[in-house]
Parts: C-alpha cells; sequence; structure tokens
C-alpha cells in the first residue's frame, strides 16, 4: 500500500469530511455551533512554510488525528491573532485547518507522482475489469486511490486525481462499477454534483451496468450507506451522524433517499427504468423492497412525534383561549370592560394581539399536525407532502410558544405595574428565551429545512414529482 493509498483511507484529514462545512449541517451535536466553527474556519488564515521537505510532512499522514503542527508557522501573524489562536477553541479550529491544508498539499504531491496508466479500466484490489464489467484474471495488489476516495467521499482527492488524471475516471472496482456507481451508491451528493458537472463521459458511465447487471438507479435504491469502511478508517463526522437517533432522522433518511431516486432517475436515460438486474428486479421495485422497512419506522416516528407535539400545542392553545377570558385587571361589573382598558388601553391591545396570535398560530399547527395523523404515508408523501408539513407544524408551535411568553410578560407588566429596571429585565429574560428557544429550533429543524431547500429545487427544477 502506497502513502496516497493510505491518505485515500483517512477522510477525517480532509474538510469535507469533518464538521467545519456549512453545506451539511448535520455533523456535530448542535448544529449553531458547528456553523460559528464553520466561519471561523473559513476566515482564520494560516501560513504553511513550504520550505518543509515531504518526509517531514508524510508524519501527519500516518497519523492524521495527531496534533502535529509540521510546517506551520505562527511566527510572522500579528500578536493579536496569536493571542485568539491561543484560546482553546479558535486553536482547535486553527490545528484543523492546518492539518487539512498540509494533508491536501501532500495529497497533490503524491499524486504528480503516481502512475495512473495501470488503473485505467480495473480497480486493482482483486480482479481486472473491462469497460463492460467483466473480470479477467489479471491481478494487482496495489487498491486504486480514486476508487478509495470516492468511496469515502473526500472530495478534495477526487478533484485532485480528476483534474491531474481525467481519464483516471475509466477506473472500476471490483463489482464492476464505475466511480460515478460508487458516488450513488453511498450517496456522497456533493462529490455526484462534482462528477456530474466534470466528467467528459458522463453519459457512457450513467449507462454502465455492474457484475450483477445493476444499474445505478439500483444501487441508488440502498437504504443507507453500505459499510465498507475498514475498521482502522476514522470518520469523526460521518460516526456522529450514524449515532443520531429520534425521530425526525428517521423521517429525514427516508425522504433524502426518495429525493436521491428521484434525483439519479432523472439524471439517466428513461430506458434504464425498466432494465431488471440478475435477481430480476427493476430499480423501483428494488426501491420499494429495501425501503418497505424504514418507511414503517418513518411512519410510525411520525405518527409518534405528531402526538407529542398535539398535546403540546392543545396546552398552550387552552392557555391563551382562557388569557382571552381573564384578562389582566378583570371586568368592570356594570359595563364588562376591563378594567385597565381605560388608563392602559395600547398595553391591554398589545396583550390581546399577542394572545390572539400565539392562538392562531396554536390551531394553525394543531390542524397540521392533524393533517400529518391521517396522511397515507405513501413513497411520494416523504418528497415533500410529510417535510412540509412537519416544517410548518414546528415553527407554528415556536411562535405560539414565544408570543405566549411576550403575551405572560405584558401581562405581568400591567398587573404589577413593576418598576423600570424590573421591568426592562424581564424583557432581556424573554429575549434571551426566545434565543435559546431559536437555536434549539435550529439544531432541531436545520436538517429539514436542508432537505427542503434541495427537495423543492429538484421540483421545480426537473416538474416530475413521481417517482
Amino acid at each position: 500500500m502506497t502513502a496516497l493509498n493510505l491518505l485515500a483511507t483517512m477522510p477525517a484529514s480532509f474538510r469535507s469530511k469533518s464538521s467545519y462545512v456549512l453545506n451539511d449541517l448535520s455533523r456535530a451535536p448542535f448544529v449553531p455551533l458547528q456553523m460559528f466553527q464553520a466561519v471561523v474556519y473559513k476566515f482564520i488564515k494560516t501560513r504553511i512554510d513550504e520550505r518543509v521537505s515531504e518526509s517531514q510532512v508524510a508524519g501527519n499522514v500516518e497519523d492524521p488525528l495527531a496534533d502535529n503542527k509540521v510546517g506551520i508557522s505562527m511566527v510572522e501573524m500579528p500578536f493579536f491573532i496569536r493571542v485568539i489562536i491561543g484560546y482553546w477553541f479558535f486553536e482547535k479550529i486553527y490545528d484543523a485547518k492546518q492539518k487539512h491544508e498540509v494533508v491536501l498539499k501532500l495529497a497533490h504531491k503524491l499524486i504528480d507522482k503516481k502512475d495512473w496508466s495501470h488503473y485505467i479500466k480495473y480497480e486493482s484490489i482483486e480482479t481486472e475489469v473491462s469497460s463492460f464489467g467483466i473480470s479477467s484474471t489479471k491481478k494487482n495488489k496495489v487498491p486504486d486511490p480514486l476508487i478509495q476516495a470516492t468511496r469515502l467521499g473526500i472530495l478534495e482527492l477526487v478533484m485532485a486525481i480528476l483534474q491531474k488524471y481525467p481519464q483516471a475516471a475509466d477506473s472500476f472496482d471490483k463489482n464492476g462499477r464505475n466511480i460515478l456507481h460508487i458516488t450513488v451508491e453511498q450517496k456522497h451528493r456533493f462529490l455526484y454534483d462534482y462528477l456530474m458537472s466534470s466528467l467528459a463521459y458522463k453519459d457512457r458511465m450513467l449507462a454502465d451496468i455492474d457484475n450483477r447487471g445493476n444499474t445505478i438507479l439500483h444501487l441508488a435504491s440502498s437504504v443507507q450507506n453500505p459499510a465498507t469502511s475498514h475498521p482502522r478508517i476514522i470518520d469523526v463526522a460521518n460516526d456522529h451522524v450514524r449515532k443520531k437517533q429520534g425521530s425526525i432522522p428517521l423521517i429525514n433518511q427516508m425522504s433524502w433517499d426518495v429525493l436521491w431516486f428521484k434525483k439519479v432517475k432523472h439524471d439517466t436515460n428513461p430506458h434504464l427504468r425498466h432494465v431488471r438486474n440478475i435477481d430480476g428486479m427493476t430499480a423501483q421495485e428494488l426501491f420499494e423492497e429495501n425501503h418497505t422497512s424504514l418507511r414503517e419506522e418513518a411512519q410510525k416516528a411520525a405518527k409518534d412525534l405528531s402526538g407529542n407535539f398535539i398535546i403540546v400545542t392543545i396546552l398552550i392553545a387552552t392557555l391563551n383561549f382562557s388569557a382571552l377570558f381573564t384578562l389582566p385587571g378583570g371586568f368592570n361589573q356594570n359595563t364588562g370592560d376591563p378594567m385597565l382598558l381605560s388608563g392602559y388601553r395600547q398595553e391591554m391591545q398589545l396583550f390581546m394581539v399577542y394572545v390572539g396570535l400565539s392562538e392562531l398560530f396554536a390551531l394553525f399547527s394543531l390542524s397540521t399536525l392533524l393533517l400529518i395523523l391521517v396522511s397515507r404515508f405513501d413513497t411520494n408523501d416523504f418528497f415533500i407532502a410529510v417535510p412540509t408539513k412537519f416544517i410548518i407544524s414546528l415553527v407554528t408551535v415556536m411562535y405560539s410558544t414565544g408570543l405566549s411568553g411576550i403575551a405572560y410578560t405584558q401581562g405581568y407588566i400591567l398587573e404589577g405595574q413593576p418598576e423600570t429596571f424590573l421591568a426592562t429585565l424581564m424583557i432581556l429574560g424573554l429575549f434571551f428565551g426566545w434565543y435559546v428557544l431559536t437555536l434549539l429550533m435550529v439544531d432541531t429543524t436545520v436538517s429539514i429545512l436542508d432537505y427542503m431547500y434541495h427537495a423543492f429545487f429538484h421540483l421545480f427544477a426537473y416538474k416530475s414529482p413521481d417517482i
């Protein structure tokens, strides 16, 4: 195994597989923190000493997670930047960016020295495969770095190889699958977009069939990323994603799988939709078979989540409904008008507006949640209908909760008429609570919002929502 092969098995050494990215906000325990780290990562500047020898830098490749500052110099940096980076949080991000830049420079050097001629038309672990996916007896014990990097979704390494040697795209693995096949099977959407925009023979590669008669559509029907990684391969970001449990991740996974299948289907020739593999199944039949269990789990998760939210929504609606008939200060027994309406008309009107809007949002959320419960949960429902209803219900519940808090504060001020300082303190506390609630909602819903963005883009781009 060469140094480049070793590099291709370490996705954590590259930015695209780290949590310092904004295009995939599901790689950290707390999404707002990931967003902040990614912004800091983008603007932090590093200095790499070009005079450092390749043998020195190679130490990072053997252990990419080691805290190794070889080849990096901070001496020339301004003092205030060095002070900021000295803090643990910023230093961690700075060290990660250093490592990513050093490894990428090393990758370019190794690619320049690599002979790619014996990788073309076959993958290098066990068998040679022709352009039609037929195995031969030729052996090569050195793995193909491009196949390795593609399987793990290392975008920078794949880009570097194809930019230097475009003909390397004609490699096949031992199953007769090209790099587009592998990318689709592993569901690396950013790598797929890059390959579709850069490959010269993408139409031919999309039409290829592997050794088991699977088209690229058959491979797109997989439920999740196959466990093809070697135990030594460390990918902290993906490991966190795999550990995420709960109702929303299940719904999101089913939705992404439906969108992924649609996306690949629209990029391929229509005749591939009717091709049967060695097991006699079309891609659509294989998709339905593979996703039977996941669809049932997602359906159960959606109903359970909706039921829990309905309880919360009914509670909020009940409190706001009762607040409309128990206004602060009570009512005038003679006229029936609110007691505080004459002296504090504007404040009372604001209170009623807050309560009314909160009640409206709660009822709107309740109706949306009921629509989720009565959904059919067909495969196509997970494309647009179910995610959209969840987004609407979650956002309206958040607004209803926030407006209830504002109404409570307004009512307390009307009842007690606190001092200016205390009133200001209550308002600041209210805004802080709203801020925390917003962060929690962002962390919860950003994965669905990200999906909805791509789903609507696909819907309007192709204008064919049917699977």
